[in-house]
């Protein structure tokens, strides 16, 4: 027998997150929607819109996941504006949010740490909890 077949070879994997980095979250939710396999999806910066069109919300797709969703945004990204992000999280079944206190759309901070590599460091245990 094969492992992972159930029968005392190695357990079979669980099914991973699905995810990215702005468009590339946005392009995962979209996969997901449409049948792509997944435990869940994670969205660091989701483009909620383009900057200065919150008129125009990109979001219809999410509707379509009956799975976790899960956003890490900074509260000074221009793709979101005010709390369409939080409406957004109230409405889908099992969504949350972390926001990135001041951050941008690439988590910096306006007078805080600007060194790419660290802040993405810093932001591991925060993704880590919102997969919990």
């Amino acid at each position: 027998m094969a492992h992972g077949d159930g029968c005392g070879g190695t357990a079979p994997a669980a099914r991973p997150w699905a995810g990215g980095k702005s468009f590339g979250g946005r392009m995962a939710a979209a996969a997901v929607a449409g049948g792509m396999p997944a435990a869940g999806l994670l969205y660091l910066g989701y483009p909620l819109h383009s900057p200065g069109k919150p008129e125009r919300l990109k979001d219809a797709h999410l509707d379509a996941i009956a799975l976790p969703q899960r956003f890490l945004q900074g509260t000074n990204d221009p793709f979101q504006s005010g709390d369409l992000l939080d409406r957004l999280v109230e409405r889908l079944p099992d969504a949350r949010v972390d926001w990135v206190a001041g951050g941008d759309h690439s988590f910096l901070v306006a007078k805080g740490d600007r060194d790419q590599e660290r802040v993405a460091e810093a932001l591991g245990p925060r993704i880590a909890a919102l997969l919990r």
